[in-house]
């Protein structure tokens, strides 16, 4: 679980990890969408993303799931 105050916090990208965040309180954006408390938003493995706070900052969870042959 992550919280932020901070205006934006990047999240590390891995070629192989799907992310799937959840925001439990306040407002953030991710990949331009608008997200509230109680939405989610999915991001593709390889995808370049962040989390940006909004004005009273945001909690959120970031699941991460891999995705690749064993």
């Amino acid at each position: 679980m992550y919280s932020s105050s901070r205006a934006e916090t990047g999240i590390e990208t891995q070629p192989h990890t799907d992310h799937h965040i959840v925001l439990l309180k306040g407002t953030c954006r991710v990949l331009g969408r608008p997200l509230h408390a109680g939405g989610s938003v999915y991001v593709p493995a390889g995808l370049e993303h962040s989390v940006k706070a909004g004005v009273w900052g945001c909690t959120f969870v970031s699941i991460e799931s891999v995705n690749r042959a064993v």
